[in-house]
């Protein structure tokens, strides 16, 4: 199994949570900084990609504060 690892500075990084407009597809969630977009949770389901969404902008907002 391959691992990477990424490292994104925690006051430009973006939690996008992007839905399909259509409603066909499973959200993508990203973190995104300086041109840079990495897709994450991709194994997950809606619910568990949503939660991940929120808990990420707490814990970024949370190191800014």
């Amino acid at each position: 199994m391959q691992r990477n690892e990424w490292k994104f500075p925690t006051y430009w990084v973006k939690v996008i949570l992007d839905f399909d407009s259509s409603g066909w597809y499973a959200s993508r969630l990203y973190l995104r900084s300086h041109g840079k977009l990495l897709e994450i949770g991709a194994c997950l389901n809606e619910e568990e990609r949503q939660e991940l969404t929120q808990h990420l902008r707490n814990r970024i907002t949370g190191c800014l504060t």
